[in-house]
């Protein structure tokens, strides 16, 4: 197994789930026959955002560890590495879903309103500060607030590649994210609209404990640190019950989860999960992320999403099935093209 295959192979499964989800609500097509925990299977795939984070914040302290160390001028190489990895297809995103949503089709996101036919969301997008805006936070792009939130991580690694030194601190830090996302909450919540009641979950104090985790998988499967002193894990329990007393959140659990999944990958030669066909998915995963929403709206203009009548829970778990493997076939066929001929020419070339 190629040394760091396992962090693509990871990227595949997070999108399969993210598609697997979003594919679930495209049917429109529900009895509400099937059992919880089938429910919460087709659900569940929200938490492959979490997954991408985790992985994210790997990946950024595996290759800027070295880079830090050794490269002139490496925070602008960094900044100039990450923009032009997410900026060439995210702008053809913008163009394209801003022209699906202001000809009335649009990708309907429960909770978050489209906005049609507005300058102002369309600016921060191409700016990347749709993030830090309640109202537009997952405006034009679906599932763009993952993105808008990626890119203001992005403004946090060079003071965390300093800052965050070993397990020790990236635990300190994860606590304290805690503490920092429990007080935004309190702090925010009463002026957030209940139209606009998404953007706790989304904006990136809530999401800034995943990343802190992930930097902690980083010590602590890659770097092969275990040393944690006292002050870490007090701050540690302190965190936990704060979780417990407000709510655990979901994402959290599951990014814990992911964090055992991720270890896991790393230690074992199984080729269940890593292999060619999930780490050739985890290259493409951007492209998948961007594409499969169009996927979706053209796949049901033609009448390919809800192809088997659901009369039961059989049924139905069958038309979610077959939903996703259209939805996942046409968005791999799309995304092969955008990966290979648009994204990775335009990284190779200004990325140097």
């Amino acid at each position: 197994m190629k040394k760091y295959q396992f962090i693509d192979s990871l990227r595949g499964i997070a999108i399969i789930m993210v598609i697997l989800v979003h594919s679930y609500y495209a049917s429109e097509k529900f009895t509400f026959s099937l059992s919880p925990i089938t429910r919460q299977v087709f659900i569940s795939g929200q938490y492959g955002v979490q997954l991408f984070f985790l992985l994210s914040a790997i990946t950024l302290f595996i290759s800027g560890k070295k880079k830090w160390l050794t490269e002139e001028n490496a925070t602008a190489n960094f900044f100039r590495r990450r923009f032009f990895r997410i900026a060439p297809l995210y702008f053809i995103a913008i163009i394209y879903y801003t022209i699906q949503n202001t000809t009335g089709f649009k990708f309907l996101s429960t909770g978050v309103p489209a906005h049609l036919l507005e300058i102002k969301p369309i600016v921060l997008n191409f700016l990347f500060l749709h993030a830090l805006v309640p109202h537009y936070i997952n405006s034009v792009v679906p599932g763009g607030w993952s993105i808008g939130v990626e890119m203001l991580f992005y403004c946090l690694v060079p003071l965390l590649i300093k800052g965050m030194r070993n397990l020790n601190y990236s635990i300190i830090f994860f606590s304290c994210s805690v503490f920092f996302m429990v007080v935004c909450n309190l702090v925010i919540s009463p002026f957030i609209s209940t139209e606009d009641k998404y953007f706790l979950y989304f904006y990136l104090p809530s999401q800034l404990p995943v990343f802190f985790l992930g930097i902690a998988c980083y010590y602590f499967i890659i770097v092969k640190d275990r040393t944690v002193k006292k002050n870490a894990l007090f701050l540690l329990l302190l965190s936990s019950v704060l979780l417990f007393y407000f709510g655990i959140s979901y994402h959290i659990s599951a990014s814990l989860i992911f964090c055992l999944l991720i270890y896991y990958c790393y230690v074992s030669n199984s080729r269940i999960l890593v292999n060619r066909v999930t780490e050739y998915i985890g290259k493409m995963s951007f492209s998948l992320y961007i594409v499969h929403f169009a996927a979706i709206f053209l796949l049901k203009k033609v009448g390919l999403i809800g192809l088997i009548p659901v009369t039961g829970s059989v049924s139905e778990i069958l038309n979610h099935f077959s939903n996703f493997v259209i939805v996942i076939s046409v968005s791999s066929a799309i995304s092969y093209v955008t990966y290979n001929y648009y994204e990775m020419p335009l990284l190779k070339r200004f990325s140097k």
